[in-house]
C-alpha cells in the first residue's frame, strides 16, 4: 500500500511537467503535418536540394534518433505557435472589444460585474457573483473604518475610500472603486493559483489540469485552421470535407478553451472564498484599513516629544 501511494505521489509530481509540454507538442506536430502536406509529400517523390540532404540525414540516424529530433522540432515550433496565438488573440480582442461592448449595451446583456458576454469575458457570470461576495465585504469594512470618530480628514468618504483602494491596488481609479478593486483581484488569479502549489496540492492539481486543457485547446486553434485550409486547398473529394470540418472544429476550440479557462478561474475563486488562498490586493487593503483604524484610535493622545514637554530643547528655552 505504501508503494502504491508513493507511486501516486511520483505520478502527481510528474503530471504538471507533462501538461506543460503537451500543448506545444500537439501544436508543433500539427504544424509539421501541414508542412509535410504542402512540401514533404512531393519532395519525397522528387527529392532535390534540401530534401536530398534531409533524406540523407534520415538514413544516417536511427528511427529513435529521428523521432527525438522531430519531437524537439515540434516542441520548438509549438512554443512559438502558442506564443503567436496569444499575441493574435490579444490583438483581435483589442480590435473587437469596442464592437462587443456596443453590441451588449444595445441588446441589454450587460451585468453589474461585466459588460461582456461569457464567451468574451475573462470569467463567467457565476464567477463574478462569487467574486462579489469576497470583494464587497472588504469594501464595506474599509468604508466603515473611514467613518470612525477621531479622524481629521474632511473630504467626502467616497474620495477617502478611492484613495485607500488606489493605494492597495497600486493603480489609479478610472471609474467605480468596486470595479477597480475587482479588476485588481482578477489580475491576480494566476498568482493565487500558484499559491496552491505548496499549501493546497489537490486544488492546485485540479487548477493545473483545467488550465493545461485550456492551453491545449487554444494552442490547437491556429495549426488546426492551417491544417483544415491546407486540406481544402490541396485535397480532393472527401478530403476537402474533412478540411472544412477541421476549420469548424478549430473555431469551436476557441469557445471550448474559454470554458476550460473559466473553470480554472472558478477553482481559484472558490479557494479565495473559503480562505484557502489570499489575494495580495485584498491583503493590502486590509492592512491599509487597519492602519486607518489605529491612527484614528491614537489621534486623541498627546504626541510623544511635544514642544511643551518639560526640558524640550526644541522650544527655544
Amino acid at each position: 500500500m505504501k508503494a502504491y501511494y508513493r507511486a501516486v505521489q511520483v505520478l502527481g509530481s510528474l503530471l504538471p511537467g507533462v501538461r506543460e509540454v503537451r500543448a506545444p507538442l500537439a501544436a508543433g506536430y500539427t504544424w509539421l503535418l501541414v508542412a509535410w502536406l504542402l512540401y514533404g509529400s512531393d519532395a519525397s517523390q522528387h527529392p532535390s536540394g534540401l530534401a536530398v540532404d534531409l533524406k540523407r540525414l534520415h538514413e544516417t540516424v536511427s528511427s529513435a534518433g529521428a523521432a527525438v529530433a522531430v519531437g524537439f522540432v515540434a516542441y520548438i515550433v509549438g512554443v512559438f505557435s502558442i506564443a503567436l496565438t496569444g499575441v493574435l488573440a490579444r490583438r483581435v480582442i483589442r480590435w473587437i472589444s469596442p464592437l462587443v461592448d456596443a453590441w451588449t449595451r444595445r441588446n441589454q446583456f450587460s451585468t453589474p460585474w461585466s459588460s461582456s458576454p461569457w464567451w468574451f469575458s475573462d470569467y463567467a457570470p457565476r464567477t463574478a457573483v462569487a467574486l462579489e461576495t469576497v470583494v464587497a465585504p472588504r469594501l464595506e469594512e474599509a468604508h466603515a473604518a473611514l467613518c470612525v470618530p477621531g479622524r481629521d480628514d474632511s473630504r467626502p468618504s467616497y474620495e477617502q475610500l478611492s484613495d485607500l483602494v488606489e493605494r492597495a491596488a497600486r493603480r489609479a481609479t478610472e471609474g467605480s472603486t468596486a470595479v477597480l478593486l475587482r479588476a485588481a483581484v482578477v489580475d491576480e488569479f494566476e498568482q493565487m493559483g500558484r499559491q496552491m502549489i505548496g499549501r493546497e496540492p489537490e486544488l492546485f492539481g485540479e487548477y493545473d489540469r483545467l488550465r493545461a486543457e485550456a492551453e491545449l485547446r487554444a494552442g490547437l486553434v491556429l495549426p488546426g485552421l492551417a491544417l483544415g485550409v491546407t486540406l481544402v486547398c490541396i485535397g480532393s473529394g472527401g478530403w476537402r470535407a474533412v478540411g472544412a470540418a477541421m476549420v469548424v472544429a478549430a473555431l469551436v476550440l476557441v469557445f471550448l478553451a474559454k470554458v476550460r479557462a473559466q473553470d480554472a478561474i472558478d477553482v481559484v475563486v472558490s479557494a479565495l472564498r473559503n480562505g484557502r488562498v489570499e489575494s495580495p490586493v485584498l491583503v493590502r487593503l486590509k492592512q491599509e484599513t487597519d492602519l486607518v483604524v489605529r491612527s484614528a484610535a491614537g489621534a486623541g493622545a498627546p504626541p510623544v516629544g511635544a514642544s511643551s514637554a518639560p526640558g524640550d530643547t526644541r522650544s527655544g528655552r
